[in-house]
């Protein structure tokens, strides 16, 4: 399972943080930490084994999450309990026929009913294995809203737990800004515009601006037009205060894809002019197709 994980961990490319590389990291420790043959591992295989995208999402969202959690500065122990429990969030889709899970057209009430129970299908089974109840909850608790208008619905007075509130953002933009049958993909700049309009209700807020630290200025995966004519593609942060990100170039001014991989710090200033040596144009709307998480995080 480790070098499965390591495997999908090898292909992303979405976030890029002082806390990614870490984030990274902490999802190969917990599965060695787990060992083969426990509850944990065995339950990743089965939804391996299942449905490969759920598995790779929940691995992406262990990634965000655990960046997520140490930005908040919440202590090493519970980054390490939001990886493992964001690594099992979805566990419950076992449950969820595959012909409702991969159908490419709208979900009919019934089938949208089936596809609900899956948080409590994900805590029963959770509790059977004699998981952790932090793990219990968030498999319970990751589609509630902030404002509790998610499902399932909680009874009067209940508080999710602050594992749920940072799990659900990781969910829901790693949603957002993958290829799926159902719904076409949107780039990382129009899911974190539309997030925000839900950043009070949906979302706990100062979580939320956790997730933007971690994003950066301008989202990574966001497909950009320099002014040199080139497209290119977000990866990270720029070096030192700079508020320009690092970008990957897709193509070059004529509309050819590039040859090799180059690297660009948008802060970076000529020399001659002390003037950026390329600047943004626009972002472009569209996203780069089944790009996932974490290849350039550092």
């Amino acid at each position: 399972m480790g070098k499965v994980v390591q495997g999908v961990l090898d292909k992303l490319e979405k976030i890029q943080s002082k806390d990614g590389t870490r984030a990274r990291a902490k999802i190969i420790e917990v599965i060695e930490r787990e060992g083969g043959g426990t509850a944990t591992i065995l339950l990743l295989n089965s939804l391996k084994e299942y449905d490969d995208y759920t598995f790779t999402h929940s691995v992406n969202v262990a990634v965000i999450s655990a960046a997520i959690a140490r930005n908040l500065g919440l202590g090493e122990e519970f980054v390490d309990t939001v990886a493992h429990a964001a690594l099992l969030h979805d566990i419950g889709k076992l449950y969820v026929p595959r012909d409702i899970i991969h159908k490419a057209g709208r979900l009919t009430p019934s089938e949208w009913q089936t596809m609900k129970r899956h948080p409590v299908d994900g805590e029963r089974i959770l509790r059977e294995e004699r998981l952790d109840l932090v793990s219990r909850r968030v498999a319970f608790e990751h589609h509630m809203r902030h404002d509790l208008r998610g499902y399932p619905v909680p009874k009067e007075g209940f508080e999710v737990h602050k594992a749920s509130e940072i799990i659900r953002i990781a969910d829901s933009y790693d949603a957002l800004t993958t290829k799926r049958p159902y719904r076409r993909q949107i780039n990382p700049y129009q899911a974190v515009k539309l997030m925000e309009k839900g950043s009070s209700s949906e979302f706990r807020k100062d979580y939320f601006l956790a997730f933007m630290r971690v994003l950066g200025n301008i989202p990574i995966g966001s497909v950009l037009r320099l002014t040199s004519g080139e497209t290119a593609l977000v990866i990270g942060m720029g070096a030192g205060s700079g508020d320009l990100p690092r970008v990957r170039v897709l193509m070059d001014a004529s509309g050819n894809e590039a040859s090799g991989e180059i690297i660009i710090d948008l802060n970076e200033l000529d020399p001659a002019t002390n003037r950026p040596r390329r600047r943004i144009a626009n972002i472009l709307d569209q996203a780069v197709c089944d790009v996932d998480i974490g290849q350039y995080i550092s």
